[in-house]
């Protein structure tokens, strides 16, 4: 049997009952086990201390070594109740692909069904032999099939208005289908392997091409919340603490600046009770910090290639300046209005419509695509104009640190970077790039009025020498 990369080759068995196997086995290891007592008491017989308890009772040795194996038959198979449940080859299947990102499998999909579509089309509007068609299943074709037939698509792909791709989704659309033939056991390099040289070699081509034309340059990213953006949503309400939804909106801001979150998967998978992400914590000296320690995220998930991963753990200390807007005090009054007992442990939970003061949310969480628009809302409702998504927060407290001068691996331990992708989260703030401008056309900050006079001209200031001694003293100045 196989998934993808993984081949399993289950032992024959009969169809006998389960359970005499396990009794065959047990007796099996039992006999071995008593076999290699008796020879250790062979080995002890003529020692004044060796004794026997068919000596001593009316059993014999054979029925004593019945018992003995007896027992270590019921240990044996008492031990074997230790294991779970069995499970089937499909049940198996189901876990090794549970294992598979959501939407890498729906991007492998979609670069499947757009090949097989490119594949259709060209064999119903080809009408010489001169032009090549490719029919057959992915699976099913060679490598140096793949490597004319992946050449053309990459070519003549378009979007379904006829606009070009951008040469990273180009790229995206090839890795795709290298994830799809990966996983069903079609082991291939596109982008190392010599079999695909001319594929790549178009695949380069084309998406220099589509550089020099300008398709594909702006990349669409999170725009950062500036402190003054921030002001406004405190001062309009939107964040604050007064109501179940206010609440609830401003606590999913507050995690998701100060541990720099990504996106709505992280806050989803975000848990409360005993295996909850997010835990309360006293420092040496008396301070109150709520600390997150990472589980699984998209740098780490947990498996064979992240066991050396080391995890992200951030603190968010309290904020004594700014009480009304301090996580640790938010974070309380929301853990104590949610329900007392809770069968879901999600963390974000939908506000009650009918509340008390000790009651404000019901025990559902909050719906997927909720989370994911909280912040665009939130924006849209202050006012503010731009690309504001959850990953905005994200890019926020990395550019904030950034501005600040933090240490680039300080960074990358608060964001869980594991390398230099830290810096496509820094922003470079307006005022960094006025510097730059100034720097560059050789302007001179304008010094305050008192330190300039009105000459123009910097006057040096006077010095003064004194020499002292038993006889005389006197000074001079120049």
């Amino acid at each position: 049997m196989e998934y993808g990369q993984f081949k399993v080759e289950w032992p024959s068995m009969s169809e006998t009952d389960n359970s005499d196997n396990i009794l065959f086995e047990a007796s099996q290891i039992a006999e071995q086990e008593l076999n290699s007592d008796q020879q250790t008491a062979k080995g002890a017989s003529n020692t004044v201390y060796h004794t026997n308890s068919s000596h001593y009772s009316d059993i014999s040795e054979d029925d004593c070594d019945n018992l003995k194996m007896t027992k270590l038959v019921e240990s044996t198979v008492v031990n074997s109740r230790q294991f779970g449940k069995t499970v089937s080859e499909n049940e198996l299947k189901d876990i090794v692909f549970s294992r598979l990102s959501p939407n890498t499998v729906a991007k492998s999909k979609w670069a499947v069904r757009t090949f097989h579509d490119w594949q259709n089309y060209r064999r119903t509007v080809v009408t010489t032999s001169a032009i090549k068609t490719f029919q057959g299943d992915l699976l099913q074709m060679t490598k140096e099939q793949l490597n004319d037939a992946l050449g053309y698509f990459i070519v003549e792909i378009k979007k379904q208005d006829g606009s070009e791709y951008k040469g990273q989704t180009l790229y995206e659309l090839i890795s795709a289908i290298q994830y799809h033939l990966r996983l069903n056991g079609v082991i291939v390099h596109f982008l190392e392997d010599n079999e695909f040289i001319g594929m790549r070699n178009v695949l380069h081509a084309k998406m220099k091409e589509l550089s020099r034309r300008g398709i594909g340059l702006d990349k669409k990213r999170a725009d950062i919340i500036s402190v003054e953006n921030e002001d406004i949503l405190w001062k309009k309400g939107i964040l604050g603490s007064d109501t179940p939804k206010q609440l609830l909106d401003t606590i999913f801001y507050l995690i998701g600046l100060n541990f720099a979150l990504r996106a709505g998967k992280e806050h989803r998978n975000l848990r409360y009770g005993q295996n909850s992400q997010l835990s309360l914590h006293t420092s040496e000296s008396g301070d109150q910090y709520l600390q997150y320690t990472e589980f699984v995220s998209k740098t780490n998930q947990g498996g064979l290639k992240h066991q050396k991963h080391k995890k992200k753990v951030v603190r968010a200390y309290e904020n004594l300046d700014i009480p009304e807007r301090c996580i640790v005090r938010l974070y309380e009054k929301y853990i104590r209005l949610r329900p007392k007992t809770c069968a879901c442990d999600a963390f974000y939970l939908q506000p009650a419509k009918l509340n008390s003061k000790e009651h404000w949310y019901n025990s559902i969480p909050v719906g997927v695509h909720t989370l994911q628009n909280l912040v665009k809302n939130m924006c849209l409702r202050g006012g503010m104009t731009g690309n504001f998504t959850n990953h905005s927060l994200r890019a926020t407290a990395a550019t904030r640190l950034y501005n600040a001068g933090v240490d680039e691996q300080l960074i990358a331990e608060t964001t869980g970077h594991s390398s230099d992708a830290i810096r496509v989260y820094k922003r470079t703030s307006n005022a960094q790039l006025q510097d730059v401008s100034d720097i560059i056309q050789n302007k001179r900050k304008k010094c305050k009025q008192e330190n300039i006079p009105k000459s123009g001209i910097q006057e040096p200031s006077s010095r003064e020498l004194s020499i002292e001694n038993e006889h005389f003293k006197f000074n001079l100045k120049f």
